[in-house]
């Protein structure tokens, strides 16, 4: 990264933890709650000094410390950006290319409810097999870090290339039980451990959406 480039993220970066009151220390500590992994206050100052630069991936959580986008922190916008607003919200789908992203939900909430923001994942219901729950369309929100299923609850899987939600049921001394509302279409299936392994568990499922119906 070029000198001019490393001295305007620096000084971004000192002024908006000015804003805001903070010594290094503090501007350190406060990233490292946001990013999820060990920012030094040695480190931040030598963001600030221009003598090393954050790497790409820390800059949206840099920015959420610093109310600011990360395109502002970069040196790509002259504009700090409305922050404050736009870090409160966060898509489910964040992998390149991902579909299903229609709905951003609130951070604050997703926590409030046990949730990381980062661990979600948003799919679309392929089927009508949950008639009691779902109806195919249906946008579901599933918890990613929830896979280890101990008792029994609604979980998105995939098998074979297919997504779909079913209740799963752990069985001591057995294994697993998959099961849906409607039996005739998916039927109740019994699986060894080592069977249901070749099962990707995606996550729990937590929330649900559907768009009405327009005539």
């Amino acid at each position: 990264m070029r000198q001019e480039i490393k001295e305007i993220i620096g000084d971004r970066l000192r002024s908006l933890r000015l804003g805001k009151g903070w010594t290094a220390k503090e501007a350190a500590r406060a990233a490292t709650a946001v990013a999820g992994t060990n920012i030094s206050p040695g480190r931040w100052q030598n963001w600030e000094c221009a003598s090393r630069a954050p790497s790409l991936e820390l800059f949206p959580y840099l920015a959420k410390t610093l109310d600011t986008t990360p395109e502002y922190l970069a040196g790509w916008k002259n504009e700090p950006g409305i922050g404050v607003e736009t870090n409160k919200y966060i898509l489910a789908n964040l992998e390149p290319g991902g579909s299903n992203d229609d709905i951003a939900f609130n951070v604050e909430a997703l926590n409030r409810h046990g949730l990381h923001e980062h661990k979600l994942k948003l799919i679309t219901v392929n089927d009508d097999a949950m008639s009691t729950h779902f109806s195919r369309g249906n946008l579901v929100l599933v918890d990613r870090s929830d896979t280890d299923i101990k008792g029994a609850g609604i979980y998105a899987l995939e098998s074979d290339g297919a997504v779909f939600l079913r209740y799963v049921r752990r069985e001591p001394g057995i294994g697993f039980v998959m099961y849906a509302d409607d039996d005739k279409h998916a039927p109740e299936r019994t699986f060894t451990i080592d069977d249901f392994e070749r099962i990707q568990v995606i996550g729990r499922y937590v929330f649900k959406a559907s768009w009405a119906t327009l005539n």
